[in-house]
């Protein structure tokens, strides 16, 4: 696991978080070389092309920076007893004002809390982590008599 986050001001310490993968970095990395050794062999006609090391430096150096910046840009999650935090953006989940799932190939539950701070967070994504999903829907459930929710938020949080 990776290093415990700090905790948004004034919040409790996280009980849940995720960090940068490596293996993300890994493999975006390799695959993007492969690609490439792919795309030299077709406009090559053959294998001809690997044998000059000059040639492998551009995809490579490419491909390293391509993965950094995908790894850089993949948000940590944390949560705290009563805050959730999805990158920058947090909200405190025990003062939410407002809740709202948004359906589609990506679905994105929306949170606003009384402070105004809004968090978007990717469903799929978090689903993948137990632990935050748990705390939060924790959370959701806790204020869901308090919320004004439409039918298709009060059904994801059924499940």
């Amino acid at each position: 696991m990776a290093r415990r986050p700090q905790p948004p001001p004034g919040q409790s310490t996280p009980l849940a978080w995720t960090g940068r993968d490596p293996r993300r970095l890994l493999s975006v990395f390799l695959g993007l070389v492969l690609l490439s050794a792919a795309l030299f062999s077709l406009a090559d006609g053959g294998l001809s092309w690997a044998a000059q090391p000059l040639l492998w430096l551009v995809p490579a150096g490419l491909s390293a920076l391509a993965a950094l910046v995908v790894w850089a840009r993949t948000p940590s999650i944390s949560a705290g007893a009563d805050w959730f935090r999805w990158g920058s953006s947090w909200v405190k989940t025990s003062r939410l004002r407002h809740v709202r799932l948004h359906a589609g190939s990506r679905p994105v539950l929306l949170l606003e809390d009384s402070a105004g701070r809004d968090l978007e967070l990717d469903v799929t994504r978090l689903a993948a982590h137990r632990e935050l999903n748990s705390l939060l829907l924790t959370a959701l459930h806790r204020n869901a008599a308090e919320l004004d929710l439409d039918f298709r938020t009060r059904d994801f949080l059924r499940r």
